[in-house]
């Protein structure tokens, strides 16, 4: 097997699609610094599965994708696909080339590919196992890899052994079925844990059970009595039903008879009706004609008075009308008079305007020759100005060198002065400096003293600083106790609260209910809680009262029994189990009577469990019911006697959890970790309160005490670090008077050593002074010529600007009057275009004035036309307003005989209504008589119909079938059993919950399989095991064997690689050979035997590079990728290193990275990574041939 080709799309700096084709022997890859050589053996390192991106250089998975350049744009995916020859069939892929590929985005999303075929990253690391292949094997050796041989890790090169010896495969599985071995130990925890639950519940439901049994067995009983009963009722209602039948036929026939007379009476009465309607129907149509009447004379008067108010109106209108057109006429005479004084105007203004444009033009020829001649005369002010700076400059010139020897002259004498007087500063200094010098020696001699006194202070506080640290150590350890403590107890107190929130112990239906109730707020109507929830019970009790109580601890409190049946149809229809509510409203008290009272008085060891648990008073009736007739005895044997004086009819429970129910059977025993009770779990809850109180209090005080004791602490220390300060200000001061007594003497020396420079600098200054004094009188001969031609120029400039003053005051007068001109010329532009505007305004304003006279004209025709009309249509409505009061007259008439004749119609009407109404109430009697025996009867036929219901409580389809039921009853003499009897023996036995049968079967057939699992798993975890003791024995063997090869074979490549010496491979941990690190020694020619990190560089990387050919010698990899290990050798050791890559190649592939000359002289073929275009890797293949030795030296 070798590797055939390597594909790289878009990986780090390959944007293109690239391949590289490898033969047998060695390909190097070469090519300057950062042009992307080793992105090549990071894309086989991350196709064959890297994972960390660190170890491909960068921050996340996604750092490997091409990110782009100036010019391209990122890419969104990189992949890269190895290709291996597969003809020896070392992978254990039946194929004869296999192609690994590897693929990720942007997104973070990665695929792995196996000859295209999608596949995980665990295949691609199963197939290549114990190859020699992979991220972590031998066969890819970069300069960090070599880095981790030398590291101080035993442990890392220990990976490298096992993949040389061969155990990966071997490690891997025992690392797996450790992994199956703790998920099976977890498994078997869990398994454990519900199993003791199970046991815990097995044996209430087993009594549960029983209980039931025996409940089913009375209420076969019962239900035969009772359906029995119910037979005779069912019989006895029918018979009652068939009577009643009788009697309802004869009402009925006298309902019709009574119904007969009843419709000839109502004959006569709607013949009559005909009549009094036909009446009420010409009645209503006179009302109506008068009406109408009416309504068409207030119709005509409102006319007749709308038409006089229009002819008024158009009146006032024609008025209004010829006022307006005067108005109008006046209007158009005076736009007439105005319009002619515009047009006069108009010629006036356009004289105007063109007399001012001549005088603007002939202004303006003036100005432009004023305006030329200015300028003349500032271009000869400019040349006289610039022969005046120029004066003035090298007189400026003459005056600083003239100033820079005067001060000169200054500075010598000044510095000659100082001379003398530093030299009698210098003597004074060393007298002072003596003087000094003594009170150092006394003040050194003091700060001595003071420095041994302080050392003493702070010796003595570190004592007391000791003392108080260990008080508070003691006092720290005390309170880290107590808040352990507090931890533990918070722990518990949430442990037990979170069981309640989350109604651990409840049954199932209990649970689900509760649940319900905080999830949906209609559920919760009139609903209390579960009533361990609602009482107190005193501490030692707790037990007694769960005892009595048994699964009654669990009902449900509601308010009314329809809020109880609300919650049960809610868990049936929801399917979530079963449970027992108890109504407030409904729910009967059962206590101890007095005679029952007295006899309870007589035993001082026993008490009524009513009397001592508390609840709030509206709970009264439910744990009267509940506990009102038991009895909590101290033990046992009192129980038995308060039993016996009862005769058996009352239930005790002793305080160790006994219990004696009524018929007298017993329950006790002990159970193997019995769990806690709801009650107990409350009390619990409680007394951890109060002791998390008492411990918090108790912190309280030791937290006081250490705060105390810390502040103390605090004080030592700072007055310790008080003392160090001044004791440290004490030496840095005995520094400093050491320093000054060493800086006086200095200072001496110095003092002589001025006194004779100043001396010699004195001599100096005389000649310099001499020569400065001929130097300035130079200078003053030729500031004096620079002078007279500065006048000469400044007199000429003087009258330059007097003449161009006067020619820029000529010139300002002509651009004033030039100005003036321009404005009066846009006045009297503006003057005529106003005058032209308003003469066009003043035209349109006439032509509308004729319009709107022609249109008043037009509206004064058509109101006079309107007048007319209105005047005739007024005499047309005062003729038909007499017309229509003679017809209203002659209707009023009609109307009052038509009202006479209903009158009489009516009385007729009254009187036969009055019988119709008695022989009604004959009938309503009879009737009423009819429905009551209806009702009796559809009451009858109710309650027969409740009792063929009742046949369905008890699972009868038919009336039939529960007499052929009563035919075979449970026992022979059923007889002599009372039905009162069986249900108060029934009642006995307390709450029974008949699915606990059914519960305990299934909660049996889970303890029987989980305890078959928990064998399983045993018998699992006990194969494991054993499993891995083989693996780790194969592991052994094969390892010892595999290191005796690598140690020879390290030793053989060591000696020929170094030309001598010796190396070995020691274990860190002999005892522990799977777990031991490796270290290595060695000893090169000439030099001792020692560790490796004791060597130098060169020699510690020929030693790994030693150690990768020994590995590789003893178990070839197909092929190997080597990264420039060999960058840290001098050229000598990269010869030996280079032939003996060349031995390798014989049998072993390389894809060698190097930057060394010799290491590429010895390859097969060449590959060249350069960068063109800055940021994209470019591949190139190369012939040896074409390389001359200057190239392979580039």
């Amino acid at each position: 097997m070798y590797l055939k080709s390597l594909e790289i799309k878009g990986f780090k700096s390959f944007a293109q699609r690239v391949n590289l084709h490898f033969e047998k022997g060695i390909t190097g890859v070469v090519g300057p610094n950062g042009c992307g050589k080793s992105n090549v053996t990071e894309a086989i390192r991350w196709v064959l599965g890297e994972q960390s991106a660190r170890n491909l250089r960068g921050q996340k998975m996604e750092d490997v994708i091409f990110s782009g350049t100036d010019k391209r744009k990122p890419h969104g995916m990189a992949e890269v696909s190895i290709v291996f020859d597969n003809m020896s069939q070392q992978l254990p892929l039946k194929f004869d080339e296999v192609c690994l590929t590897r693929r990720v985005y942007r997104s973070g999303e990665g695929e792995y590919f196996i000859n295209g075929s999608p596949c995980r990253r665990k295949d691609l690391k199963e197939i290549l196992m114990d190859t020699g292949i992979g991220k972590e094997g031998y066969s890819m050796i970069s300069q960090g890899r070599i880095d981790e041989i030398l590291s101080q890790k035993g442990e890392e090169r220990r990976l490298l052994l096992d993949e040389a010896a061969g155990i990966v495969k071997y490690r891997t599985r025992k690392e797996e079925a450790e992994k199956k071995i703790e998920k099976t130990e977890e498994n078997l925890l869990r398994i454990k844990d519900i199993l003791t639950e199970l046991d815990q519940h097995m044996g209430p439901l087993s009594e549960q059970s029983a209980k039931a049994e025996m409940y089913l067995n009375l209420k076969e009983k019962v239900d035969f009595l009772e359906i029995s009963e119910l037979l005779k009722n069912i019989k006895n209602q029918k018979q009652g039903i068939q009577q009643k039948e009788e009697n309802l036929k004869t009402t009925e026939e006298e309902i019709d008879r009574l119904l007969e007379e009843e419709t000839t009476l109502q004959q006569v009465l709607e013949s009559r009706e005909e009549n009094l309607e036909s009446l009420r129907i010409s009645i209503n149509e006179a009302r109506r004609t008068v009406e109408e009447k009416k309504s068409e004379m207030d119709e005509n008067r409102l006319q007749s008075q709308s038409k006089l108010q229009e002819i008024q109106h158009q009146q006032q209108q024609i008025k209004n009308l010829e006022t307006a057109i005067q108005e109008q006429q006046e209007s158009i005479q005076t736009g007439k008079d105005r319009l002619g004084r515009l047009e006069e105007n108009t010629v006036s203004a356009f004289e105007s305007l063109r007399e001012k444009e001549n005088d603007l033009q002939s202004n303006h020829q003036i100005l432009t020759e004023q305006k030329k001649l200015v300028e003349e005369t500032r271009e000869r002010l400019e040349e006289s100005k610039t022969g005046i700076v120029d004066g003035l400059n090298q007189l400026n010139r003459y005056q600083n060198q003239y100033e820079r020897i005067h001060t000169l002259k200054e500075t010598t004498s000044q510095r000659w002065t100082a001379i003398k007087k530093e030299m009698a500063d210098k003597i004074a200094s060393i007298q002072a400096q003596q003087k000094l010098y003594e009170e150092k020696q006394e003040e050194k001699k003091s700060n001595a003293e003071l420095k041994r006194q302080l050392i003493e202070r702070i010796n003595r506080e570190k004592e007391s600083l000791e003392g108080h640290q260990k008080e508070l150590n003691t006092t720290q350890l005390s309170l880290n106790k107590l808040n352990q403590d507090l931890q533990r107890f918070t722990q518990q107190k949430n442990l037990l609260i979170n069981m309640e929130k989350n109604f651990e112990g409840f049954q199932r239906g209990v649970k689900n209910l509760l649940k319900a109730v905080e999830e949906k707020p209609e559920l919760s109507e009139g609903f209390h809680g579960v009533v361990a929830d609602l009482l107190r019970v005193p501490q030692g009790y707790e037990v007694a009262v769960e005892t009595a109580l048994g699964q009654a601890l669990q009902f449900l409190v509601t308010d009314h029994d329809y809020q109880a049946k609300k919650l049960i149809d809610f868990l049936r229809k929801a399917h979530q189990g079963r449970v027992t509510i108890l109504p407030i409203k409904t729910i009967q008290p059962r206590k101890l009577n007095q005679h029952e009272n007295n006899i309870l008085s007589e035993f001082s060891e026993a008490t009524c469990a009513l009397d001592l648990v508390s609840y709030p008073t509206p709970y009264e009736a439910v744990f009267s019911n509940l506990l009102g007739r038991v009895v909590i005895a101290e033990h046992l044997e009192a129980g038995m006697q308060i039993s016996r004086r009862f005769r058996q009819q009352i239930k005790i429970a002793t305080m160790e959890g006994e219990l004696i129910m009524p018929g007298g059977s017993m329950t006790g025993g002990s159970n193997s970790k019995q769990q806690d009770g709801l009650l107990v779990r409350k009390r619990e809850i409680e007394e951890i309160g109060h002791r998390m109180h008492q411990l918090q209090e108790t912190i309280a005080d030791v937290s006081g005490r250490k705060d105390s004791i810390e502040k103390m602490v605090i004080h030592s220390k700072a007055q310790l670090e008080d003392w160090r300060v001044k004791l440290d200000h004490l030496e840095k001061q005995e520094i400093r008077i050491d320093s000054s007594l060493d800086s006086m003497d200095t200072a001496i020396n110095e003092l002589l050593r001025t006194e004779k420079r100043l001396k010699s600098e004195e001599m100096d200054l005389e000649k310099n002074h001499e020569h400065l004094m001929a130097e300035e009188q130079k200078i003053s001969d030729e500031m004096e010529k620079t002078e007279e031609k500065i006048e000469s120029e400044r007199w000429e400039v003087e009258n330059d600007i007097q003449t161009l003053k006067t020619e820029e005051k000529q010139l300002e007068a002509l651009q004033a009057r030039d100005t003036d001109f321009r404005v009066e010329v846009a006045e009297l532009r503006e003057k005529k275009q106003s005058v032209d505007r308003e003469k066009r305004e003043l035209e349109d304003q006439l032509k509308q004035y004729h319009l709107q006279i022609q249109q008043l004209q037009q509206q004064e025709e058509q109101a006079a036309r309107d007048r007319q009309h209105a005047s005739e249509e007024l005499d047309r409505l005062t003729e038909e307003q007499k017309r229509l009061e003679q017809q209203l007259t002659e209707e009023k008439e009609t109307l009052e005989k038509l009202q006479q004749d209903e009158e009489n119609t009516r009385q007729t009407q009254r009187s036969k209504a009055k019988e119709l109404e008695t022989l009604r109430k004959s009938q309503e009697a009879v009737r009423d008589q009819h429905t009551q025996m209806q009702m009796k009867i559809s009451r009858q036929e109710w309650q027969l119909e409740q009792s063929m219901e009742k046949l369905d409580f008890y699972q009868l389809n038919s009336l039939e079938e529960a007499e052929e039921k009563v035919q075979t009853p449970p026992e022979p003499s059923m007889n002599t059993y009372s039905l009162k009897a069986l249900k108060e023996e029934m009642q006995a036995l307390g709450e029974v919950h008949v699915g606990s049968i059914e519960e305990y079967r299934r909660v049996r057939e889970r303890h029987h399989f989980l305890s078959a699992q928990k064998q399983d798993m045993e018998d699992a975890r006990d194969s494991l095991q054993e499993i891995i003791a083989e693996l780790e024995e194969k592991m052994v063997e094969q390892f010892e064997k595999q290191f005796k090869k690598i140690q020879a074979s390290f030793q053989q490549v060591f000696q020929q690689l170094f030309n001598g010496g010796t190396a070995e491979l020691v274990l860190q941990e002999p005892e522990r050979i799977l777990y031991s690190g490796v270290d290595i020694v060695a000893q090169p020619p000439g030099k001792k035997f020692q560790h490796l990190s004791l060597l130098s560089g060169g020699e510690k990387a020929m030693t790994a590079i030693s150690l990768l050919f020994g590995i590789l010698l003893v178990k070839p990899s197909p092929f190997c990728v080597l990264d420039e290990i060999e960058a840290a050798l001098d050229d000598s050791n990269v010869g030996r290193f280079a032939d003996f890559l060349v031995e390798l190649s014989r049998d072993i592939q390389f894809v060698v990275v190097t930057h060394k000359k010799q290491t590429m002289e010895r390859v097969n073929s060449l590959y060249g990574i350069t960068m063109e275009e800055k940021g994209i890797s470019k591949l190139l293949r190369l012939k040896l041939a074409d390389l001359d030795e200057s190239m392979i030296a580039g």
